[in-house]
């Protein structure tokens, strides 16, 4: 199997609740003008008053590393800030 098929058949998967997807969803727009990515999103589970939604995300015509390199950057920047305030949250609670 070469790499795009082993990269293609290994999709990026988050799943994240409503907030979090919101701010990964703005992610996805904006990197979308520069790499062509591919998401599925769906609908998971209802957990403790939170909607998760499920992403798989591809990148089969560009740098899979340097595609998902952008996302990780930031979701760093902009998703992991939501998630540890909420963590922090509950855990003060």
């Amino acid at each position: 199997m070469n790499n795009k098929e082993f990269l293609y058949n290994k999709p990026l998967e988050l799943s994240l609740p409503s907030k979090e997807a919101n701010a990964f969803r703005k992610i996805i727009t904006a990197l979308n003008t520069q790499f062509v990515l591919e998401i599925k999103e769906e609908k998971g589970v209802f957990s403790s008053n939170l909607q998760y939604y499920d992403f798989k995300v591809t990148c089969p015509t560009t740098s899979f590393a340097n595609a998902y390199m952008r996302i990780g950057i930031e979701y760093g920047k902009k998703v992991l800030p939501i998630w540890t305030a909420r963590h922090k949250k509950i855990k003060n609670v």
